[in-house]
């Protein structure tokens, strides 16, 4: 099957898997599943308003991919609040911005971590993760949503949302700590 078709067809069936609803065709239906695991995600930065948010899906690619292909391929987006899209508009401006860590790890060492910062507009995310070919596939990715303050030199986060774990087979998230 030519590459686009694949792609075409996992795209497909995480959008219903997403939406609950589960394709007609069961050819289609059995390529899916052992083509990857498709996981929802979602971490905030836990404050009240809520400033600092991140969703979107994980993909975990089958450990037959092809060399040079992720792992584990995370789609979404990012908000820091206020934005112009959006359309509560109930955060005010706190000077401070959002960033999110997206951490990959294989028998509980972290073998990637990518993070993207944001401040006052959301933004879409595509992550690659990928694996250290010594220790083996991605078994789980955390995903946490921290905010630092625009007038500040630290390097550390003013705070941070708890720490969502996720697995190939989860329909969930677990928090850490």
């Amino acid at each position: 099957m030519p590459r686009s078709i694949r792609r075409a067809a996992t795209v497909v069936a995480a959008a219903l898997l997403a939406a609950g609803a589960a394709p007609s065709d069961p050819g289609f239906a059995a390529e899916a599943t052992t083509r990857a695991s498709v996981v929802r995600f979602a971490a905030d930065s836990g404050d009240g308003c809520p400033y600092g948010q991140t969703e979107g899906l994980l993909d975990w690619r089958p450990i037959t991919a092809p060399p040079g292909q992720a792992d584990v391929l995370l789609t979404g987006y990012l908000i820091d609040r206020p934005s112009r899209d959006d359309p509560s508009r109930i955060c005010l401006d706190d000077l401070r911005f959002s960033y999110a860590t997206y951490s990959a790890y294989s028998k509980d060492v972290l073998v990637d971590e990518v993070v993207h910062r944001v401040d006052n507009t959301q933004i879409a995310i595509e992550v690659a993760l990928r694996a250290d070919l010594a220790r083996g596939p991605i078994d789980s990715v955390v995903v946490q949503v921290c905010r630092a303050s625009l007038l500040s030199d630290s390097p550390r986060p003013d705070y941070c949302g708890p720490a969502q774990r996720y697995t190939p087979n989860d329909a969930g998230a677990s928090h850490l700590g």
